[in-house]
C-alpha cells in the first residue's frame, strides 16, 4: 500500500493511533520499500512531526511506531537512545510492538548493555501478545543457546509461530532451517518457496538466500 495524499496520510495516522496492526504494518513497510520510500518522501517530515505530537501526547502506538523508526533510522538519523525512551514509555503500558523492540535491543545492545535474558524477558511479553515477530527472535535465543543449551526442534517450533502469522522475519526462518535441516528434515524446494513469500513481503534476507540458491 502506498500514501500519496496527506488525506491518505492522516487516516494511516488516526488508524495507527487507534493500535491498527494493518495501518502500522503498511506504513512501516512504506518506510522499508525502496519504491513506496520515495513516493512517500515528500511527506516524511510531515509524519514524522504528526507521529511526534502525538507520542508527546502520550499515544503509545505512535510512541512504539516512533521508536522502531529511531532504532533502524527510517526517515530519521538513527538514535537508539529516542527509540529506547519511547520504547519503554509504551512497553510500560503493555504494548507489545514497543516490547518486541526493547527485546531486540536487549539482544543486541542497542543503547543498553547487550542481555540476553532482559532480551527472552521482553520477546515472550509481546509473543503472548500474539506479536508476530517475536517468536522468531524466542527461536534465534533458543537457536544459538544464548540462555541455555540449543534445541533446534524447539526454535523451529517458534519460528513456525511466526511465520504462521505471516511475518517476513520468521517466514524467512523456517526456508532457513528448511535449506540447512534446523529441527527439521531438509526440503530446499519448501526453503525456496518460503524464501520467495518472506522475499515479497521485501525481506532483504530471504532476496539474498534465494539469489545464493538459484546461483
Amino acid at each position: 500500500m502506498t500514501y500519496n495524499t496527506l488525506t491518505d496520510i492522516n487516516a494511516a495516522l488516526a488508524s495507527l493511533a487507534q493500535g491498527s496492526e494493518e495501518s502500522y504494518k503498511a506504513l512501516l513497510d512504506c518506510f522499508i520499500d525502496e519504491k513506496a520510500q520515495k513516493q512517500l518522501e515528500p511527506h516524511i517530515h510531515y509524519i514524522i512531526e504528526k507521529l511526534t505530537d502525538a507520542a508527546q501526547a502520550g499515544n503509545i502506538f505512535s510512541r512504539s511506531f516512533l521508536s522502531c523508526l529511531y532504532l533502524y533510522g527510517y526517515g530519521v538519523e538513527q538514535n537508539s537512545q529516542k527509540a529506547l525512551d519511547l520504547a519503554r514509555l509504551s512497553a510500560s503500558r503493555g504494548e507489545h510492538h514497543a516490547e518486541a523492540l526493547l527485546g531486540i535491543m536487549y539482544l543486541y545492545g542497542c543503547g543498553v548493555v547487550q542481555d540476553p535474558g532482559r532480551a527472552h524477558y521482553w520477546f515472550t511479553m509481546a509473543d503472548e501478545k500474539n506479536n508476530t515477530i517475536a517468536p522468531s527472535y524466542i527461536g534465534h535465543i533458543i537457536e544459538n543457546g544464548l540462555l541455555k543449551k540449543s534445541d533446534p526442534k524447539q526454535a523451529f517450533q517458534y519460528y513456525k509461530k511466526s511465520a504462521d502469522l505471516k511475518n517476513s522475519f520468521g517466514i524467512y526462518n523456517v526456508g532457513r532451517c528448511y535449506e540447512h535441516g534446523i529441527g527439521v528434515k531438509i526440503n530446499i524446494p519448501e526453503a525456496i518457496r518460503l524464501y520467495q513469500l518472506a522475499a515479497d513481503q521485501n525481506s532483504s534476507l530471504a532476496q539474498e538466500a534465494l539469489r545464493k540458491l538459484k546461483k
